[in-house]
């Protein structure tokens, strides 16, 4: 079945069940199955009451993803699921079921659907919302108490116990698909009383912003001349031609950036992208560069459809080659990617450890 699945986070009470009926009104009822991550915490028949109030459901440990996985596999393949139905006021999956029919769109909402990559590539749309964290709080204690039949010295003990600090990073929609899900499950794993606010961003001016403006704690980006900031190199992204599969490479092994000249181009990005800018500056090449404004799977569709040529890095284009052909540039070329900070030295602990987390998993991802 040709499912469109669509993949929705943010934090406790951010608003996240909210948008997703916001979508089934607007796909229309019979179009739309709404899944929640929480149905598939774990089950702890082993474990006492008392006991189960005690564990973390805010780590990726505390679900069960392998059988949210065969479920979406399933319902892609057409077939109907029995959605396991977790008790809140218990602290454990129920004996009950919801069953579930396979239809068009498909929406699943919770707080960590993205931090295991297997799940994360099965969404063909990935949707963070971003709420302050004191409308969160406020949003969680009048909902677990009033709709999750919880005792509200339960919920702010919980509230109070679970995190003592927030990271807000922003990060490149690459670097969010294919590098934090790594990081944030290892920072977990070491630093479980502190977490992490992400926000995506495709354009490379919204994360500068929000660093400049105090929103954001820390950012993984490609370096940008304006703003003050400290930067904290992670790794090189090569670039590599994006050209339609038809394309004639005359057994070329590598695409000579003069070939870009004149050339109708399609600029990721949402229509501009400095650091290519900065590669066609240095050698004097003028692509003619088409009028777009779209993000980077859009830009590959267009080019797989012949409209023009790209030019994008390995971490952009990874997992998306479909309809294209992909050739390294040549001379050699690629985008710097770091992790950028208002002041090191005034960095918490928490925020430093961060860091550390970041450069030691991203130089194990490197080949």
């Amino acid at each position: 079945m040709n499912n469109l699945i669509i993949g929705i986070a943010g934090g406790s009470g951010s608003g996240k069940t909210t948008l997703a009926l916001r979508l089934k009104e607007r796909f229309g009822e019979d179009e739309v199955r709404l899944i929640s991550h929480d149905s598939y915490y774990k089950r702890h028949d082993e474990l006492p009451f008392e006991e189960r109030c005690k564990l973390n459901y805010d780590h990726p440990d505390a679900f069960d993803n392998a059988l949210l996985i065969y479920h979406l596999q399933e319902l892609k393949a057409g077939r109907a699921i029995d959605c396991p139905v977790y008790d809140y006021s218990n602290h454990n999956r129920s004996d009950k079921v919801q069953h579930i029919e396979p239809a068009p769109v498909l929406i699943v909402e919770g707080i960590l659907p993205f931090v295991e990559p297997e799940l994360c590539a099965l969404f063909d749309y990935k949707i963070y919302v971003d709420t302050d964290a004191d409308e969160r709080i406020l949003r969680r204690l009048v909902r677990d108490v009033k709709e999750r039949g919880r005792s509200l010295d339960s919920v702010i003990e919980q509230v109070a116990s679970s995190r003592t600090e927030i990271i807000r990073v922003s990060a490149y929609a690459s670097i969010a698909m294919h590098w934090l899900p790594g990081i944030i499950q290892r920072f977990r794993e070491e630093c479980p009383d502190v977490d992490v606010d992400i926000r995506m961003a495709d354009h490379v001016d919204v994360p500068y912003e929000l660093l400049a403006q105090g929103k954001m704690d820390a950012i993984l980006v490609s370096p940008q001349d304006e703003g003050q900031y400290e930067w904290v190199h992670l790794a090189d992204d090569p670039m590599f031609a994006v050209l339609p599969k038809d394309f004639d490479t005359q057994g070329m092994t590598a695409f000579p950036l003069a070939a870009f000249e004149a050339r109708d181009f399609i600029m990721p990005s949402q229509g501009f992208d400095k650091d290519i800018m900065r590669i066609f500056n240095r050698i004097g090449v003028k692509p003619h560069i088409l009028p777009t404004w779209v993000d980077d799977p859009t830009v590959i569709s267009m080019v797989s459809h012949g409209l023009g040529v790209s030019m994008m890095t390995e971490l952009t284009v990874r997992g998306r080659t479909d309809g294209v052909k992909l050739l390294p540039v040549e001379p050699a070329s690629s985008r710097e990617l770091g992790l950028a900070v208002r002041s090191l030295d005034a960095a918490s602990d928490g925020l430093r450890h961060f860091i550390d987390c970041t450069k030691r998993v991203v130089a194990e991802m490197q080949p």
